[in-house]
C-alpha cells in the first residue's frame, strides 16, 4: 500500500502539468541466478527509499522530549543587560534546552519571554529537524519564530524548502514568502527541479498550499498555476493518481484515470475508469485491507464493455483455442485473502483464498495483468483452503480448486470441489534414544475428493494411505530410510460416460496397492583453510560489490545416494482417470547419483571475529523448508535449495560451485518384452556462483547411449563495476519448447544508459516480445527520462513510449504510446 503514499503526492504536484501536456500533439542473500525481467529494463537503486525508512524508524523510536525547562546560554563574548533581563553574546552563540539547540554568530536572549534575536549563520536543531537561516527571531519555549533566507526540511526531510521569509507558527505550521520546494537532494546543493511560489502555507502531516506557482526544470519554468495544493505527510491520502493516456491506430485514443480512496487506516480502494475510443470502455477496481498482521486481503476486478469493436480480434491470434469468442461485456480479476489464527488458540488454523477468473479465453492476452494471470497460461486456477491443527500429531484441511481452461474445452476440465484431508503422524522410539537414530514413524492420510465437470464421468474418490517410515544411520558413515505405504482407493461415480470413446465405466470400483521404498546416502567432506593472497580469494572478491567480505575457508562435500522403489502390478485400466494418482504404474526402480558442492566461508574484511571457527546463523536467517517436506523428527531428510547462502552473525557461508548427476534404472522394463529402455536419461546440474555479480547454472537430461539432450536449460547473470548487466535464460524441451529470453543494460556514460529485453521462440522463429529503452538521468538521479519501443505478438502490437519520473516522488511514471498493426 505504501506506493500510494507517493502516488497521490505526485499527482497533486504534477496533476495540472499532465492536463496541459495532454494538449500537446507531439507527446505521447542467497546466491542464485537472477532471472530476466520483462517489466523493468533498468535496475533501480533504492538508496533514497532506505534512507527514508531509517529516518522514519528513528523518528518513531524517539520519545517525545519533555517540556523545556532550563535554558543554557553560551558564547565566547557575553554580557547581561539587567534592565531588560537579557543575555547578549557574539563570536558563536549556543542556546541549549532539552531537545533543542540554537546556534548563531550573535544573539540576544530574554530570560523572561524566552525570545531570542539571532544574527548570521543561524542553525536550529531539534527532534523535528533542522532550520538554517541568515537572521531570525525565535521563541525557545514555544519553538516559534520568523527567519530570513531560511532552509529546512519537511515530511521527514522528503521535501527541501527554501524561503526568503519564513514564519514558524507552531510545531507543524509554516508561512512562507518567495519560496521553493523540491524532493531532489544533490550533493552539491542544487535542485534540478523545484516548485517556486510567491506565497505558501504548510501544515506538516497535512497539506501545502502555494500561490502564484511555477514548476522549474533546471532553472527554466515549464508550468504555471495561480494555485497548487499537495500533501506533505507520510500517511496515505485520497486523491487522483497520475492518469495514463495514449493513442493507437487500432484502438483509438486511450485514457485511464485512477482515483485512490482511503477508507480507514487499514483499508483503501482504487477506482480506475478507462476508455479506448475505438475498442472499449470500462473500469478497474482494486480493494485492499489489512485486518491484522496475519490477516489481509488484496483484490482486483476489471470490467470492459467492448461493443465498439464489433467482435473483431484486433491482431489477437487464436490458434489452438477451442473457444476464441468473447462477449461485449468482459471481466477478469483476482481475490487473495490470507488469515492465520494465533498460535496459542485451542485449534490453530489458517485460511487461504487465491482466486483468478476471466470471462473468456482471450482476456489474458489482451489485458496485460500478471496478477490475474500470465499471458500464455493454459489455466487460471482458483484455490480456497482452510487447514487446522487438532493436536501435535493430527491436522486436517478442506479445500476447493477450480481450473478455468484457456486453450481446451472447459466442459472436460475436472474441478476439485471439495477436497477433505486428514493426516495423523507421530514418531515412536521403541528402542529408546539410540546412537543409530532408529525410530518408527507411522502416518495415516485420509483424503476424499469430489471431481466435478460438465461433460463426462465424475464423482468421488476416497483414498486411505497408511504408511510407516523407519530412519536409520550408522555414526556419520551413512543415513537411510525405509518406507512402506499402502493405498486403499474407492471410486463412487455420479456420471459414468467416458467422453473420449463413449464407453461406460462402473460407478463403484476399488483399488488396493502398496509401495516400498528405501533410500540410503552418505557424505564425505573436507575443510580447507586458505592462505592470504590465494587466487580463489582474489577471484571471489572481484568487483566493487564484493569488497566487504573475504573468502577464508572452503568446505568440499560429496553426497552419493541410492534410492529403490517397488510397486507391484495392478490392473487399473478400467478405473476412472481423474489425475496421475489413478495410474500408479508397476515399477522396480533404482535411482542413483551424487551431489557435490564447494562452499565458502566469508568473513568481513575489517573487524573482529575472523579467527572464530564457526558462528551460528540467526533463526530468522535459516532458509525455510518447503511446505511439502516432512519435519526431521518425522523421518524427513532436510535439504537447502541450490545455490543457497546462509547469513552469519559475522559474514556468510555461500555455495561457490555445485554439480550433480542422477539416473534411474527400472528392472520391470528390463525383464518384460517390449518394456522399453530400462535406463532413464542422465540428469545433470552444474552451478557456478563465485561472486554476487556472476552466476551460471546449467541443467540437462541426456540419453546415455546417443548423447542426445531431450531437455536442457541455461541461465546466468553478469554485472560489472560500471553497472552494465546481463541476465539470460534458455529453455529447451524436445518437440515442445525452445525459447530464449534475457535483459541487457548498458551504461553509456554517467547520464545515459540503454536497456533491452527480448523473448525469442526458436520453434516459431519469431520474437514473442521485444522492449528497448534509452534513459537520461540527472547527475544526482533526481529525475529520469525514458524513451523506448516495445513489440509484442498475440495480440500484435508495436508501441513507442515516453516516461518521465521525478525522483523522490515515487517510481510513478507517465507513458503515452502509439500502436499499429503488424
Amino acid at each position: 500500500m505504501h506506493s500510494y503514499i507517493y502516488s497521490s503526492r505526485l499527482l497533486a504536484v504534477l496533476g495540472l502539468i499532465v492536463l496541459k501536456l495532454l494538449t500537446w500533439p507531439n507527446l505521447v542473500l542467497g546466491q542464485t541466478v537472477e532471472s530476466p525481467d520483462a517489466k523493468h529494463l533498468f535496475e533501480q537503486q533504492a538508496e533514497n527509499v532506505e534512507k527514508a525508512k531509517k529516518k522514519l524508524k528513528k523518528e518513531l523510536l524517539t520519545a517525545d522530549a519533555p517540556a523545556n525547562q532550563d535554558v543554557d546560554f553560551q558564547a565566547p563574548e557575553m554580557e547581561f543587560l539587567q534592565d531588560k533581563n537579557t543575555l547578549k553574546g557574539k563570536g558563536g552563540v549556543v542556546i541549549s534546552a532539552p531537545g533543542l539547540q540554537v546556534q548563531a554568530e550573535a544573539a540576544e536572549f530574554n530570560l523572561d519571554s524566552k525570545e531570542s534575536n539571532l544574527h548570521e549563520k543561524v542553525l536550529i536543531t531539534s527532534s523535528d529537524g533542522v532550520i538554517s537561516a541568515t537572521e531570525g527571531e525565535f521563541n525557545v519555549d514555544k519553538e516559534t519564530g520568523t527567519f530570513e533566507n531560511a532552509e529546512f526540511g519537511i515530511d521527514n526531510d522528503g521535501y527541501k524548502v527554501f524561503a526568503e521569509d519564513a514564519e514558524k507558527k507552531s510545531e507543524f505550521e509554516y508561512h512562507l514568502e518567495d519560496c521553493f520546494f523540491s524532493t531532489c537532494h544533490c550533493d552539491d546543493g542544487t535542485s534540478p527541479w523545484s516548485i517556486n511560489s510567491s506565497t505558501a502555507n504548510i501544515t506538516e502531516e497535512e497539506y501545502a498550499h502555494t500561490y502564484n506557482t511555477f514548476v522549474d526544470f533546471h532553472g527554466v519554468p515549464i508550468f504555471y498555476t495561480p494555485y497548487l495544493g499537495f500533501p506533505v505527510k507520510q500517511e496515505r491520502q485520497s486523491g487522483l493518481l497520475v492518469p495514463e493516456f495514449g493513442y493507437s491506430s487500432r484502438d483509438g485514443a486511450y485514457l485511464k484515470q485512477p482515483l485512490f480512496v482511503v477508507l480507514d487506516d487499514h483499508t483503501d480502494v482504487t477506482f480506475s475508469p478507462f476508455i479506448e475510443t475505438e475498442t472499449r470502455v470500462g473500469s478497474q477496481v482494486d480493494f485492499r485491507k489489512a485486518f491484522s498482521k496475519y490477516h489481509n486481503l488484496d483484490s482486483r476486478f476489471i470490467y470492459s464493455n467492448e461493443a465498439k469493436r464489433n467482435g473483431e480480434l484486433r491482431g489477437t491470434r487464436v490458434d489452438g483455442l477451442v473457444d476464441p469468442t468473447f462477449d461485449e461485456d468482459r471481466y477478469g480479476g483476482y481475490y487473495k485473502h490470507v488469515w492465520r489464527s494465533d498460535s496459542d488458540v485451542m485449534i490453530p488454523s489458517s485460511f487461504i483464498a487465491d482466486i483468478h477468473l476471466v470471462s473468456d479465453d482471450l482476456f489474458l492476452r489482451e489485458f496485460d495483468d500478471e496478477e490475474i494471470g500470465k499471458r500464455f497460461s493454459r489455466y487460471t486456477t482458483s484455490i480456497v483452503a482452510l487447514s487446522s491443527q487438532f493436536s501435535d500429531y493430527v491436522f486436517g484441511s478442506v479445500s476447493g480448486e477450480f481450473n478455468q481452461a484457456i486453450e481446451t474445452d472447459d466442459d472436460l476440465v475436472f474441478q476439485r470441489l471439495p477436497t477433505f484431508s486428514l493426516v495423523g503422524a507421530r514418531s515412536f522410539r521403541p528402542f529408546g534414544f539410540n546412537p543409530y537414530g532408529l525410530k518408527v514413524v507411522p502416518k495415516v492420510e485420509l483424503e476424499a475428493v469430489d471431481f466435478v465437470r460438465k461433460d463426462g464421468f465424475d464423482g468421488w474418490r476416497y483414498n486411505l494411505a497408511p504408511s510407516v517410515k523407519i530412519p536409520f544411520h550408522y555414526k556419520n558413515y551413512f543415513n537411510s530410510e525405509l518406507e512402506l505405504t499402502a493405498y486403499k482407493t474407492i471410486y463412487d461415480l455420479d456420471e459414468v460416460r467416458n467422453p473420449s470413446d463413449g464407453s461406460l465405466l462402473d460407478d463403484s470400483q476399488e483399488r488396493d496397492i502398496y509401495s516400498i521404498s528405501y533410500k540410503v546416502g552418505t557424505g564425505v567432506e573436507r575443510v580447507y583453510e586458505l592462505e592470504e593472497g590465494n587466487w580463489l580469494t582474489a577471484l571471489t572478491s572481484l568487483g566493487s560489490r564484493n569488497q566487504d567480505l573475504r573468502l577464508r575457508r572452503l568446505k568440499h562435500k560429496i553426497d552419493p545416494f541410492v534410492r529403490y522403489t517397488y510397486t507391484p502390478f495392478e490392473d487399473q485400466n478400467d478405473l476412472p482417470l481423474f489425475d496421475s494418482f489413478d495410474r500408479i504404474r508397476e515399477r522396480s526402480v533404482f535411482t542413483y547419483g551424487f551431489n557435490t558442492k564447494l562452499a565458502g566461508r566469508f568473513t568481513p574484511l575489517h573487524g573482529a571475529g575472523e579467527d572464530i571457527t564457526e558462528l551460528t546463523p540467526r533463526v530468522d536467517e535459516i532458509p525455510s523448508l518447503f511446505s511439502d517436506q516432512a519435519l526431521s523428527d518425522l523421518g524427513g531428510l532436510d535439504e537447502l535449495p541450490h545455490g543457497s547462502a546462509v547469513s552469519m552473525k559475522n559474514g556468510e557461508v555461500r555455495d561457490l560451485i555445485e554439480f550433480g548427476l542422477k539416473q534411474s534404472y527400472d528392472y520391470t522394463k528390463d525383464t518384460k518384452p517390449n518394456g522399453g529402455d530400462p535406463f532413464s536419461d542422465i540428469n545433470a546440474v552444474f552451478g557456478l556462483y563465485p561472486t554476487r555479480d556472476f552466476a551460471l547454472k546449467l541443467e540437462s537430461n541426456m540419453n546415455y547411449q546417443t548423447g542426445y539432450l531431450s531437455s536442457w536449460g541455461a541461465s546466468g547473470h553478469f554485472r560489472d563495476d560500471r553497472g552494465d548487466s546481463i541476465r539470460t535464460r534458455y529453455s529447451y524441451i524436445d518437440n515442445s519448447v525452445s525459447q530464449l529470453e534475457g535483459n541487457l543494460e548498458l551504461i553509456l556514460n554517467e547520464r545515459f544508459r540503454a536497456g533491452y529485453y527480448a523473448r525469442f521462440d526458436d520453434r516459431e522463429s519469431e520474437f514473442v516480445e521485444n522492449r528497448f529503452a534509452l534513459r537520461l538521468a540527472s547527475a544526482c538521479d533526481c529525475w529520469f527520462f525514458d524513451i523506448g519501443f516495445d513489440e509484442r505478438s498475440n495480440p500484435n502490437k508495436n508501441r513507442v513510449f515516453f516516461s518521465f519520473t521525478f525522483g523522490g516522488l515515487g517510481d510513478i511514471t507517465q507513458k503515452t504510446s502509439y500502436d499499429e498493426e503488424r
